[in-house]
Order: C-alpha cells, then structure tokens, then sequence
C-alpha cells in the first residue's frame, strides 16, 4: 500500500499534461509522448517493487527522487495537440493502470492459523472503513472529478484509517493479514487508486 500511495503523487501530477490528434504529425508526436510515458511508469512499478523490500536504502530514495522530478517534465511536455482527443486519453488511462496492477499484486498474506483472532477482527475492522471511505469518495466523483477538498481527504485515507496501519509496506502487512484480508485489501488497492487518477475541480 505504501508504495501505491507514493507513486499517486506521480500519476496526478502526469494526469494533469492531458493535452488532440487533429493531424499525422500530432498522431506522431502523441505516440511518442505515449510510448516514453509508458517506459516511465514501468520504471515506476520497478522501483516502487524495491522500495517494497529496502524502503530505507539511500540509493533508492535518490532513484524515486528522480522519478518525482521526471513526473512534471511529463506533465509540461505532453503534445498540446493531444488535448480531450479520445484515443489518446484512452491510452494513457490504461498505461497508467499499469501501476494499480504492477503495485497491487505483491500482497499474499498468511495462513489464519498462524496469526492471532483479535489482530484478524482489527483488520476486519480496518479494511471495513477503508471500503465505505473509498464507496463514500466514489459517490462524490461527477463527470470524472473530485472537488480539491474531497480529493485531498481521499489521499488521507492511509494515513487516517487504522492509526496509519495502511501506510505499511506490502511485505509488512504480508505477515499480519490473512490470505483473503489479502485478496480484500489488493481490490480496495485498485479502487483507491482509480480514484487518484480523477482530475481536480
């Protein structure tokens, strides 16, 4: 989870360079912006994976440091003739989606008998508020956007909901939540990270 909220900052701050494919040469440079954009985001899902496992190795804070920096080159370069085109919004929602899936697959769990009742029903608990949190963000959502106010207390959910038991790494909460917590909390992953992607009012 900790490394989907990290890279959030990224993906928001590309999706405000949606900028329309009215010719061949636009086309062009359109594919191209696509096609470095998606070299990025597998760049991305790589060093997210790293941080997973050394989130406090130097070297790749500095690496993620980068890729920040890189994240608002992508957004004051798109082609300006690929803005509301279509096609081109199609393909880069879907490049993106590449990081709910690249970050979201990581999280396994373990066997309920080898963990302890009452830290499974906190769980229960946690991963019950997140879910109406994010239902409640999902209802506020009108044509694709999200109000500042209400897109700023989607992005405190982590941090707010279980005293910040969500902020862990993938491979911390591995070890306290059961194989289906899991499962539940890998789909929750992916619909709060649809919800990141919304532009801004």
């Amino acid at each position: 989870m900790k490394s989907i909220k990290l890279f959030t900052a990224i993906i928001a701050v590309s999706l405000l360079s949606f900028t329309s494919c009215n010719s061949k040469k636009a086309a062009n440079e359109c594919d191209t912006y696509l096609k470095n954009y998606e070299d990025y985001m597998n760049q991305c899902i790589a060093i997210g994976k790293k941080m997973e496992k050394e989130p406090n190795n130097p070297e790749i804070i500095t690496e993620y440091t980068k890729l920040m920096s890189k994240a608002a080159e992508f957004a004051n370069s798109s082609p300006a003739a690929c803005k509301d085109d279509k096609e081109f919004a199609a393909k880069f929602l879907q490049i993106q989606s590449k990081i709910v899936v690249g970050m979201s697959d990581e999280i396994k769990g373990t066997s309920e008998s080898k963990l302890d009742n009452q830290a499974l029903k906190n769980y229960d608990v946690i991963l019950d508020d997140f879910e109406k949190a994010i239902a409640k963000s999902e209802g506020k959502v009108k044509n694709g956007k999200l109000s500042q106010s209400d897109y700023s207390e989607m992005m405190d959910f982590p941090s707010k909901i279980g005293n910040g038991e969500l902020n862990k790494t993938d491979k911390e909460l591995e070890k306290v939540l059961s194989t289906e917590q899991a499962k539940r909390l890998v789909k929750l992953e992916e619909r709060y990270t649809k919800l990141t992607l919304l532009t801004v009012n």
